[in-house]
């Protein structure tokens, strides 16, 4: 239980540490992950049964943890699969123009430089004002109360760099 305490302390006292915006809740940030196979778009998650949430690992501590805004394309969960995320193509790009901030872990390295590289990528609000975000994906498999409250410090120093 105490641990419990400490993670909660630690989420509020990260809350008030995030850029103005996204505390304030007026500016969205949407959660990617690039692997072999392309780019998925993670979700808040669906509700399994009344009250109970399921997370799935990649968006639990932007959108679970410190209640951040998705962007409006990810807001209805109906359209998540059951891990919680939608396959992305680089063609539907511009349909993160409200995300005014991105977290893109990085599966592949590859298929990150193609995204990087694309040009309906360049011209995305995040991208042009330096607003995205970039993790290794090996970070997020491991979790534990110690290693969630790294990822929650990591996290919050990512965003609320200059």
């Amino acid at each position: 239980a105490q641990m419990v305490a400490e993670y909660e302390a630690a989420k509020a006292a990260a809350s008030d540490q995030l850029p103005p915006g996204l505390r304030e809740e007026c500016e969205t940030m949407a959660v990617l992950f690039t692997n072999p196979r392309g780019l998925r778009l993670y979700g808040v998650g669906a509700p399994v049964e009344e009250g109970q949430f399921f997370a799935t690992n990649v968006s639990e501590i932007p959108y679970f943890d410190l209640r951040l805004t998705p962007p409006s394309i990810i807001r209805d969960h109906t359209q998540l699969n059951a891990s919680g995320y939608v396959e992305l193509s680089l063609e539907a790009l511009p349909q993160l123009d409200d995300a005014d901030h991105v977290l893109l872990y990085v599966g592949d390295p590859d298929k990150t430089a193609e995204l990087e590289n694309h040009p309906l990528w360049k011209a995305l609000p995040a991208a042009q004002n330096g607003k995205v975000y970039k993790l290794p994906f090996d970070s997020l498999t491991i979790g534990g109360p110690v290693i969630m409250r790294q990822r929650l410090d990591e996290f919050v120093a990512l965003v609320s760099a200059p």
